[in-house]
């Protein structure tokens, strides 16, 4: 090294080559310093290895494909206890996923969760220093008995991928969300059988009145149902006839990525 150092011993024809050699090692470990960071979170009732936070999975390929970084995966475990009121494994998961996330080399971090991994991974993000640079939630339910999770995220970018068919996600939200929309159904149908019977009696007028209740009791149905999928901070990306699992999935991955992963 000291003989590179000395002008007198290194002919100036050789400098050229010995810059440029200097300049593409320079690239190069720029290139790898800049790599992110992308970490896989699991959803509940998950026990490791999961099959698509796992190489070879095609989901697995096709994140890594995206940011050209193998995935890390991030379990949080036994997630068996995630349920009102106290939600335990939920709440015992944002700090040891905290130290993790703050304890990976310098440069993006992009963070895919599924499920209430979702939930686990938004309230980490209050537990340590450094921003996400990708947050996306997959099939995370909207749980309102959560605190922070409804708050803006320390990450640049965050998206909520939902489906209007996922029943695990909906059942995953608060007790209030579900019972609101569980009455509102009950009240629909109740008012619809009055008004039929209304109808067949002749009394068109109670029958209008019983129909209108029996609309507006769905439209609210619908509110309460949204309220489970819909994300208050950052884009909803809302997909029809797709189950739990599936929104994890290539297709799905896919169909996101230029606008919550690569963004």
């Amino acid at each position: 090294m000291k003989r590179c150092c000395q002008k007198k011993d290194v002919p100036r024809r050789t400098l050229v080559p010995w810059l440029l050699a200097l300049a593409v090692c320079g690239v190069a470990t720029g290139r790898a310093y800049a790599q992110p960071n992308t970490v896989l979170v699991n959803g509940s009732f998950n026990i490791p290895p999961v099959a698509w936070m796992s190489p070879g999975d095609p989901e697995f390929d096709t994140i890594a494909a995206t940011y050209g970084a193998l995935p890390l995966p991030a379990y949080w475990f036994p997630d068996f206890l995630v349920w009102p009121p106290n939600y335990t494994d939920i709440f015992s998961g944002p700090s040891p996923l905290a130290g993790f996330l703050s304890s990976l080399p310098p440069g993006d971090v992009n963070l895919v969760a599924h499920s209430h991994g979702g939930n686990v991974a938004i309230m980490s993000t209050y537990l340590m220093y450094r921003r996400l640079r990708h947050l996306i939630n997959l099939a995370t339910p909207i749980n309102w008995d959560l605190p922070g999770v409804l708050g803006g995220a320390g990450a640049d970018s965050r998206c909520q991928i939902s489906s209007t068919a996922d029943w695990i996600q909906f059942i995953g939200a608060s007790p209030y969300q579900v019972l609101n929309f569980v009455y509102d159904i009950y009240q629909s149908i109740v008012g619809a059988i009055e008004a039929f019977e209304a109808l067949f009696a002749g009394d068109y007028a109670t029958a209008y009145a019983y129909f209108s209740q029996s609309v507006f009791d769905v439209i609210d149905a619908t509110y309460w149902w949204l309220t489970t999928k819909v994300e208050v901070e950052g884009p909803t990306y809302m997909f029809t006839g797709l189950g739990h699992s599936d929104l994890h999935t290539p297709p799905v991955w896919n169909a996101i990525r230029n606008y919550c992963a690569t963004n």
